[in-house]
């Protein structure tokens, strides 16, 4: 129990995804509902800072896959609605180790950005998962969309709690990326026209370098 909380506690503080798993409703292998303790379990994982919760037994040889997954859906997604981000990232921002890295300082900003301004977005052009990572740490309260042109980096970023990946062919000129991401947001009703995003990015998304060296403010077109 406290070894869990202990090791969520560090891998959030290292900006390192952390997924809680195993049994988490081994009861859902044979049963159509969990128990209420499993409930609480996978609440608590939420709750304590984790990234992911994972099934296996329930969803590799149990009677109800489909349904051990939706009430998976529900739990966290009720689990993150008690989650106060303001009180996180003040925390994380006490509790981080100075001096922050680039990257970090300009994700602290940006995620602190979106608690007193009405931004609707977050967009990261990323070459590595990194700034991605730094962003998830201080727990927005507003959805982020990665824009990669590399496959790998698309399922990586997933792993961070709160981000999206946009697959690009491949990394073309910044302005088109962050349209695109905008494009995005409206079709999935996270922004709308005239709405205000926040974008991080290089000067050149190409280098395979992710320095975080650019924040700015967008109005959606």
């Amino acid at each position: 129990f406290t070894a869990q909380k202990l090791i969520i506690r560090k891998c959030n503080m290292a900006a390192k995804p952390v997924i809680c798993a195993t049994q988490m409703l081994e009861s859902m292998i044979a049963n159509p509902r969990p128990t209420r303790a499993e409930v609480s379990d996978v609440g608590n994982a939420i709750v304590d800072g984790a990234d992911c919760v994972m099934l296996s037994g329930e969803t590799a040889k149990g009677k109800y896959p489909l349904d051990a997954v939706e009430m998976m859906d529900e739990v966290t997604r009720e689990a993150e609605g008690f989650i106060d981000n303001y009180k996180i990232w003040e925390y994380m921002k006490a509790k981080s180790k100075r001096p922050l890295s680039n990257q970090e300082s300009i994700a602290a900003s940006a995620v602190g950005m979106t608690f007193d301004e009405d931004y609707k977005m977050i967009i990261i052009i990323s070459e590595t998962d990194e700034t991605a990572r730094w962003i998830s740490k201080y727990r927005p309260r507003v959805p982020v969309f990665a824009i990669t042109a590399k496959e790998s980096i698309s399922r990586q970023v997933v792993l961070s709690r709160g981000v999206l990946p946009i697959l690009v062919p491949e990394m073309i000129e910044i302005g088109s990326l962050l349209s695109m991401a905008t494009q995005a947001g409206k079709a999935t009703k996270i922004c709308d026209v005239g709405d205000a995003v926040l974008a991080i990015h290089d000067s050149d998304p190409t280098d395979n370098v992710e320095e975080a060296s650019f924040l700015k403010v967008l109005n959606v077109d």
